[in-house]
């Protein structure tokens, strides 16, 4: 599991460092250069996490239900309420997450994800999961 060091980091250091990160992330305009990037700066661990994270947002925004969201991305409802809470108290959490699902689905949210499709069918959760798979 991801682990931090106990000791905190010096303020300053620490706003530095994430600065660096957020401009290297804003540097990068092409898709072909953000995974690149990613694939070497983050662990394997760590990509799973935030793609999950990210996965459970957009599934909540969407209304979908914590036992649909469990099943499909195999997490803990620790988790979802986690990210549930972070929507509900950071308005800017949840503007972002809502301009990624806008980006991803268009402006008037007709044209349905993969986690769509999965959750409209007519089958038993557990076959949905396996669609995934």
């Amino acid at each position: 599991m991801t682990q931090v060091y106990r000791k905190p980091l010096n303020n300053k250091i620490s706003k530095q460092i994430k600065d660096d990160l957020l401009y290297s992330l804003v540097k990068l305009n092409k898709k072909e250069d953000v995974l690149l990037f990613l694939e070497e700066f983050l662990t394997p661990t760590e990509k799973i996490m935030l793609s999950k994270r990210l996965g459970v947002a957009l599934l909540l925004q969407r209304g979908t239900s914590y036992s649909d969201i469990v099943e499909l991305l195999k997490i803990s409802t620790a988790t979802i309420v986690v990210v549930k809470r972070s929507l509900v108290k950071d308005h800017s959490y949840r503007d972002v997450i809502e301009k990624i699902s806008k980006s991803l689905l268009g402006e008037n949210q007709t044209n349905f994800s993969w986690f769509d499709a999965i959750l409209r069918s007519k089958t038993s959760m557990k076959a949905r999961a396996r669609l995934i798979r």
